[in-house]
């Protein structure tokens, strides 16, 4: 008798449905690596025998409950959680497993047959885009933090059209140059911002709000200003847009979404050739 050993997926954990994974539709989401992992843990558990037939079935307690807190509903996971892992050492929320979910998300996106993706900031500036844009839930990526890793991994696929919303506090970081627009890299000062706001439309006075807080008061404060905050909007969103255009293809076309506090897109933003 030949060593096989089958492993199953139990109560609590996902079915993919989708194309694009690593794991193709109609089997339990268990990735290879830990897979690889569990069969090698049995065979060692069985090495004296000459051959044996097992299964193994993972199952996770309250995994389907688990799964609603997660991003596997847009990967196409459903029924439980994915049971994840190249290591088996679990780093939680770590940078590894978030950008593996971009890697994912853009895979399935590809799988479905599109060829536009939303990346978005923040969970509030992607319900603002799917107002906008009603493209296929496929379509979005929730990116988070990581704008230049996303946008590097968006230039190794063939996406033809790519579209980033965001609110204004981290369009403001992707403009002025962070790679990474989390708090833990770095807290933007309103004066620096204003200052860089200065330089890019100098004929427009801040002085009246140069006592501001935050950068989301700068925002709200300039809300009465007319044409000026247009102005000031419309020369964030270019700059943003000529730092992100270098990381992708020159064939690959970007729009920019600034997102309101009020939840809805205020500004899209392109430069056409």
């Amino acid at each position: 008798m030949e060593k096989s050993v089958t492993i199953l997926g139990g109560d609590g954990v996902g079915r993919v449905t989708k194309p694009g994974l690593a794991i193709p539709p109609g089997n339990p989401a268990i990735n290879p690596v830990p897979k690889k992992m569990i069969r090698q843990a049995v065979e060692e558990a069985l090495e004296h025998r000459s051959g044996f037939e097992t299964e193994v079935t993972v199952s996770v307690p309250k995994g389907k409950e688990l799964a609603a807190k997660t991003l596997n509903h847009r990967l196409g996971i459903v029924g439980g959680i994915s049971i994840l892992g190249t290591t088996g050492i679990v780093k939680p929320i770590s940078a590894e497993a978030w950008c593996a979910t971009i890697r994912c998300s853009m895979d399935v996106c590809l799988a479905a047959g599109l060829d536009q993706v939303v990346l978005a900031t923040g969970r509030t500036s992607e319900r603002a885009a799917q107002h906008l844009l009603g493209l296929p839930e496929a379509a979005y990526v929730s990116m988070g933090d990581y704008v230049i890793f996303s946008l590097k991994e968006i230039s190794k696929r063939p996406f033809r059209q790519m579209h980033l919303a965001s609110q204004w506090s981290k369009l403001i970081k992707i403009a002025m140059g962070w790679e990474q627009t989390n708090v833990k890299h770095g807290v933007l000062n309103t004066h620096e911002v204003l200052a860089f706001l200065a330089a890019l439309v100098p004929d427009i006075s801040f002085e009246s709000i140069s006592g501001a807080n935050t950068v989301r008061e700068i925002f709200i404060a300039m809300k009465d200003r007319g044409v000026e905050r247009d102005r000031m909007i419309k020369a964030v969103c270019s700059e943003a847009f000529k730092r992100l255009k270098t990381v992708l293809r020159p064939d690959q076309d970007l729009m920019i979404h600034l997102v309101s506090y009020s939840r809805r897109v205020v500004e899209s933003f392109s430069i056409r050739d």
